[in-house]
């Protein structure tokens, strides 16, 4: 098996400290990277608003229908 670190949280699902501050501070260099970056994103789309950050209207109100449709999906599945 591998060491401790992103690799091990990522793939083999470990959650012990090491594996976590790894994935914490890689996901971390990767919003920094992201930010500074001059990307045009789709707006619209719920990825844009997860994965870019963008807090338009847009992006803001295709996130929340995903929400409330995830939710809807919860708990028609606890009720079955």
């Amino acid at each position: 098996m591998t060491e401790h670190g992103r690799y091990r949280y990522t793939h083999y699902k470990c959650r012990c400290d090491i594996c976590r501050k790894a994935n914490a501070d890689y996901c971390r260099k990767r919003r920094e990277i992201r930010s500074t970056q001059d990307i045009t994103a789709p707006h619209g789309k719920r990825t844009t608003y997860t994965n870019y950050g963008c807090r338009c209207g847009e992006c803001t109100e295709a996130h929340r229908i995903y929400q409330s449709q995830y939710i809807a999906r919860k708990k028609d599945q606890s009720y079955a």
